[in-house]
């Protein structure tokens, strides 16, 4: 996940959106998919957050709206009642 991230960066300080999205999206599901089959869908839940959270900051840039959107209805409850 990290190797994901750092060449989304890369590709985001190169100006390469159309790789950036190959790689901080297409990439980190592929990755995701790969831990739930082989956690046997019994996976961490902190990491799940974890993978949550990098992708709506990586795809902030891209589809703004959308990733508040997803933050305001997903991820910002679960941490309000914390």
């Amino acid at each position: 996940m990290n190797q994901a991230i750092e060449k989304a960066t890369e590709y985001y300080e190169g100006m390469k959106y159309k790789q950036c999205l190959k790689s901080g999206f297409f990439e980190l599901q592929s990755i995701k998919e790969d831990y739930l089959i082989a956690k046997e869908n019994k996976a961490n839940p902190y990491t799940l957050m974890k993978f949550i959270l990098t992708q709506l900051v990586l795809m902030n840039p891209i589809i703004p709206h959308f990733a508040q959107y997803c933050w305001n209805k997903y991820v910002y409850p679960v941490f309000k009642d914390s």
